[in-house]
């Protein structure tokens, strides 16, 4: 049985607010792996509303920039449904123009599967500017094969046509 991180960080601010350190924990381990603590800042996108109370929606539960590189990641954190290995990542063009950052987007429930792949997403965001993912499947035959997808190129530029790039469970 799979366990969910954090299942009630919707109906309870503690648990919200944890989770939030929790995936900032985890960034910050990744970017020093990475060697670049120093080109990051976050959060980048605002996690309150115009009175100053928090908003705790889950998007983004956390988001990192780098100006530099004209790079970003938000992390939308989804309540637990019935399916354990839920995640979706998509690329989109946060703002336009010379200032414009290309945006990595991913939504998860959070297990330990989904910080996993969410991980191996994030590094290969910020080592490539790009995401490939190998998916093993199996036909109606019993006959398992994998499947390399490569996420990356042309990044959408309008939020309203924003697509997954890949879904799986």
């Amino acid at each position: 049985m799979v366990s969910y991180l954090f299942p009630n960080f919707l109906r309870n601010a503690g648990e919200y607010d944890q989770a939030a350190r929790f995936w900032q924990e985890q960034w910050d381990d990744l970017i020093s792996r990475l060697g670049e603590s120093e080109l990051w800042q976050t959060p980048w996108l605002g996690t309150t509303f115009a009175n100053g109370s928090a908003s705790r929606d889950g998007n983004p539960i956390f988001s990192a920039v780098s100006h530099s590189r004209r790079l970003g990641i938000r992390i939308i954190q989804v309540e637990p449904q019935e399916n354990p290995r839920e995640i979706a990542f998509w690329t989109d063009r946060f703002d336009d123009g010379e200032d414009a950052i290309d945006e990595l987007v991913i939504a998860c429930v959070l297990t330990h599967q989904t910080l996993t792949d969410a991980l191996d997403i994030m590094t290969q965001w910020i080592t490539t500017r790009e995401v490939e993912v190998l998916l093993a499947k199996r036909t109606s035959t019993g006959t398992t094969f994998s499947q390399r997808y490569e996420i990356g190129g042309p990044i959408v530029a309008a939020p309203s046509r924003r697509r997954p790039a890949l879904v799986y469970a």
